[in-house]
C-alpha cells in the first residue's frame, strides 16, 4: 500500500548514450502512524543500501553492502560516492 497518492507515469528519457555504471539499490522498512487530520506519516526503521559498480576498462566488478540504521547512514553513504562526472544512479524500494 502507497501513501503517495501519484498516477504511474515513464521515466524522462535520458539524453546521453552512456551505459550507467554505478549503481545503489536501497530497500527500507517504515512504521505507517495516521494522524489526526488521517495523512499517513512513515517513520524510517530499518534499511539496507547495496553499492554496485560494474567493471569497465582496468576497473574491476565491485559491489557493497551496508545496513542502515538511520537515515543519515543512507545521506553519508550517497555524499561519499559522488564524484565529479560520475553519474550515481540510485534506485529504491519503499
Amino acid at each position: 500500500m502507497s501513501s503517495i497518492d501519484r498516477k504511474p507515469h515513464a521515466l524522462r528519457r535520458e539524453k546521453s548514450m552512456s551505459i550507467p555504471r554505478h549503481f545503489v539499490f536501497v530497500d527500507t522498512e517504515t512504521r505507517v502512524v495516521k494522524d489526526s487530520e488521517g495523512n499517513m506519516i512513515q517513520h524510517f526503521k530499518l534499511g539496507w543500501l547495496c553499492y554496485y559498480s560494474r567493471a569497465y576498462g582496468r576497473h574491476v566488478e565491485q559491489d557493497e553492502w551496508i545496513y542502515l540504521p538511520k537515515i543519515d547512514t543512507f545521506w553519508d553513504f550517497i555524499f561519499a560516492h559522488c564524484q565529479p562526472k560520475q553519474r550515481l544512479w540510485v534506485i529504491a524500494r519503499n
